[in-house]
């Protein structure tokens, strides 16, 4: 029995490093940017890893909460006049679906800055 248990270990650990690459490539990490057609100016998220640390929108740093859905990566961002909804296409590319007040709906494409 010991020896199965050695043996697994063995396979598991030999894994693990093959997972780890496909986990990073899913991370937000970095300045992710985009130009919004019917605003005045483009937007701006700023990560840290998968926290959100910066939005800018409508010519504004804003003052938001960020959550981020585990199960598939889309992260969700709040403020006081509106919502936004960023949702990964690819390696690097995305779409934020933005909702305010007042104002109609609308989807802006966004990629890692370079």
């Amino acid at each position: 029995m010991r020896r199965f248990l050695a043996i697994l270990v063995c396979i598991l650990a030999g894994a693990a490093p093959a997972a780890g690459p496909a986990v990073a490539a899913t991370t937000w990490d970095g300045i992710w940017v985009g130009d919004a057609p019917d605003a005045t100016s483009g937007v701006q998220l700023i990560f840290v890893g998968n926290d959100l640390i910066g939005f800018f929108w409508n010519g504004d740093y804003l003052d938001m909460r960020a959550s981020l859905s585990t199960a598939d990566g889309v992260v969700t961002v709040t403020w006081t006049r509106g919502q936004a909804i960023l949702t990964r296409d690819g390696p690097r590319a995305a779409h934020l679906q933005v909702f305010q007040r007042g104002l109609a709906d609308m989807t802006v494409l966004v990629m890692p800055e370079d």
